[in-house]
């Protein structure tokens, strides 16, 4: 896009969009309405961020992976978010592929839900693709995630955690073999895009 970012309009987005995944978009954001106006309580939307992954053509027609992530900042009284936060962040480097699903954080450490299946266009907590990697994942081992995707290696890990490099190459070990990746990349692409971490934490 050949525009200053203040000139930028939601069409220009869209249109950036493989149109492919309009559809899939669509039914994305229909379950995170029905997350936020029909499951949650208006009291508790605005701790909830949602993300999911989507494929976009650049500029230069190559085809990106986003990560797509919402914060919702006020509510109408009806539970629908008025003022959101959003975020998209090139993942492309980590040759993950968009899903069809989406995924709910809550954002001061409560009940989160990951990869919910949006085939229903509803939302539906029983429709959770990865319920026992998330919910197996212990916070260490998302601590430890969170710092792999920084690059950093088992000895700097161990450092900043104040553990010994071998109990952070164990952790790893056991991360992999519960998400059944093969190697770190493939881990923290699979974290990423699900949810479990977030670009820049940890």
């Amino acid at each position: 896009m050949n525009k200053k970012a203040r000139d930028i309009t939601l069409q220009d987005l869209l249109q950036t969009v493989i149109p492919e995944e309009m559809e899939i978009i669509s039914l994305k954001s229909k379950v995170i309405n029905n997350f936020y106006t029909s499951f949650l309580d208006k009291e508790s939307v605005l701790s909830y961020k949602n993300m999911f992954s989507y494929r976009m053509k650049d500029a230069s027609e190559q085809t990106r992976t986003m990560l797509y992530q919402a914060f919702p900042l006020s509510v109408l009284e009806n539970g629908t978010p008025e003022h959101v936060l959003c975020i998209q962040t090139d993942v492309s480097h980590l040759k993950v592929a968009s899903t069809k699903t989406v995924s709910f954080i809550h954002i001061n450490g409560g009940k989160s839900y990951y990869n919910i299946a949006i085939s229903k266009g509803e939302f539906d907590p029983g429709e959770n693709a990865d319920a026992n990697f998330s919910e197996f994942l212990t916070e260490k081992e998302k601590l430890i995630v969170c710092r792999l995707s920084r690059g950093l290696n088992a000895e700097q890990i161990a450092k900043e955690l104040n553990l010994s490099p071998h109990t952070i190459k164990t952790h790893r070990r056991n991360v992999l073999q519960k998400s059944g990746c093969r190697n770190t990349t493939e881990l923290v692409a699979k974290c990423l895009t699900t949810g479990i971490i977030s670009p820049g934490l940890g």
